[in-house]
């Protein structure tokens, strides 16, 4: 079974080989030529050996010519090759890396949030270039090493057919170390693919959170445990590398075993005149290579089998296909929410058979203490989750903004903050910038990662203004004051309620009467229910929920 699943894996990462098939056989040919460079030093070596042994020297300008051209041989072929290896690496890296961010950039929300980030850069930074090292070079080298192995092994039972035979039983010696080595090579392969997501976790948090370590004064302790974590990922990365390079040396020490066997054998043979002297040099020297050959195939093929797992890792993710958003087909600028019910977890629900129609066109509030469903509704209607029970209008991105608690920027501009790969004109980004009161900030102005070089409230604002640069005719916004003093916020807060043709949905917290009193339609929740509604007016008569969220600042 797992021969079969190491096979499956082989054959499904070759998509990438076959993809690029031009530039594996273009890679492959000049490989080969720079292969059989050793063959050409042994042909030059045979020459030199008649001349010098037998006393030939009309051969000595044949000689020369030959060396010559080896010399210009050798030079063209192995920097075209090292030309065309570095290109066809390129080439497999990039298609695998474009095919595994699409993959994760198109999974469904929950999907995607279920992973850590550093488990998802880890997959970029750690298992691409371990595919790279131990299968998309190897498995070109290990071909090239094979044909070039066979046509010195043709070579030499060409010149003796026993010691053609005694290098097939040291290339049968050879490559039954990898096998022995292959567990051990794959646990250490898993172990480092699977360390690699938490070290990136865990010194993203701490560069993220680095203000709250100086601040607590627990540098010195954070900084031991970055060091803790640093040596056990070098440990880790140190037990592949030691597994691979044994099985490398072992296979060595078994070929150099051998070899010293063959050459003895080879002096006796040249002693009792079964093998002319000429051919000392020559075996000698493509001998070296054949065994040179049999380590790297050994040590390959040891890389090869222990990436296998992580192969399969990548292509899992590649070829997933998470359960596809139903967006509402037939859209009729209403929201619907039928007898809805759902949780994060089977145990416990958040919203709990919630029906309502959001009218189009219309302003309405969502408030209520904390955990009681307002921020879950919005993730719904953007089917960041599926639910449990009933019916959610759930939109795309055609027919719905959202602007979220907290924005987060990019390092780059402004202009390509609020852009975000769709340009718009300079004009509509200023008014953008204006509608959040920060007209004095320039397009061209450049934003540190995450808005470092900018205050919480200004970063917020940008982000808000981004999201009316993008605005479509459904906004939803989930607490997006909570930054801005109380006098900015208000300002925001109308001009939002000012526009006209958009259906807005606004979770808050904040209780201004003169914003509340704008919106259509208050909605009150409570333990995932809809506990009560109507204007600001009517349930401050009522002296309900609303009368006493409000009075309690819990708004």
């Amino acid at each position: 079974m797992g021969q079969l699943q190491y096979t499956r894996g082989w054959m499904r990462m070759c998509r990438y080989i076959l993809r690029n098939k031009k530039y594996f056989i273009g890679t492959l040919c000049t490989s080969l030529f720079a292969g059989v460079v050793p063959l050409f030093l042994a042909y030059v070596i045979q020459l030199i050996s008649d001349v010098a042994f037998n006393n030939h020297f009309e051969k000595a300008g044949t000689c020369l010519f030959a060396s010559v051209l080896f010399l210009v041989y050798t030079l063209m072929t192995t920097s075209i090759n090292s030309i065309m290896k570095s290109t066809y690496r390129k080439k497999l890296k990039t298609d695998l890396g474009e095919d595994l961010y699409s993959s994760l950039m198109n999974q469904p929300y929950s999907t995607f949030k279920k992973e850590k980030i550093g488990n998802q850069l880890s997959l970029f930074t750690n298992d691409i270039k371990m595919v790279d090292e131990y299968y998309f070079y190897p498995i070109l080298s290990m071909i090239v090493d094979i044909i070039v192995s066979v046509i010195i092994l043709v070579y030499i039972l060409r010149i003796h057919v026993f010691v053609g035979f005694m290098m097939v039983v040291i290339a049968v010696a050879t490559l039954l170390v990898p096998k022995m080595m292959e567990k051990r090579l794959k646990k250490y392969s898993n172990q480092l693919s699977s360390y690699s997501g938490i070290y990136n976790s865990k010194l993203k948090e701490i560069f993220q959170n680095f203000d709250i370590i100086l601040d607590l004064g627990v540098l010195k302790q954070f900084v031991d445990k970055g060091k803790e974590w640093i040596e056990n990922m070098e440990y880790k990365q140190r037990n592949v590398n030691m597994a691979i390079s044994l099985t490398g040396n072992w296979a060595n020490c078994i070929a150099a075993t051998f070899q010293l066997i063959f050459m003895l054998v080879i002096g006796l043979m040249i002693l009792y005149g079964h093998l002319d002297m000429i051919y000392m040099m020559p075996i000698v020297n493509v001998s070296n290579n054949f065994i040179s050959n049999l380590n790297d195939i050994s040590s390959n093929l040891a890389g090869f089998k222990s990436v296998s797992d992580v192969n399969s890792k990548l292509l899992n993710i590649i070829d997933s296909h998470g359960q596809a958003n139903k967006f509402v087909s037939n859209y009729d600028g209403n929201i619907y929410l039928e007898h809805v019910s759902f949780g994060y977890t089977e145990s416990k629900m958040i919203i709990d058979d919630l029906s309502f129609k959001f009218e189009k066109g219309k302003k309405y509030a969502i408030v209520g203490p904390s955990g009681s469903g307002k921020s879950t509704i919005l993730k719904l209607i953007l089917g960041y989750y599926p639910v449990q029970k009933g019916n959610v209008s759930v939109l795309d991105s055609k027919h719905v903004s959202m602007i979220h608690q907290e924005s987060h920027i990019f390092d780059d501009t402004i202009r390509n903050n609020l852009n975000m790969e769709l340009v718009q004109t300079d004009e509509t980004l200023l008014k953008c910038m204006e509608f959040v009161d920060l007209p004095e900030f320039k397009l061209d102005q450049n934003i540190c990662e995450d808005g470092s070089n900018l205050s919480g409230g200004q970063v917020q604002r940008i982000g808000i203004a981004r999201t009316i640069a993008h605005l479509k005719e459904v906004l939803l916004c989930d607490e997006i004051t909570a930054s801005l003093d109380a006098q900015t916020a208000i300002e925001i807060e109308n001009r939002i309620l000012d526009l006209k043709e958009e259906t807005v949905l606004y979770v808050t917290h904040k209780y201004f009467d003169e914003t509340l009193k704008k919106f259509d339609c208050i909605l009150v929740f409570k333990q995932g229910r809809i506990v009560e509604q109507g204007s600001f007016e009517e349930l401050m008569k009522n002296k309900g929920d609303f009368f006493s969220l409000k009075n309690k600042g819990r708004i």
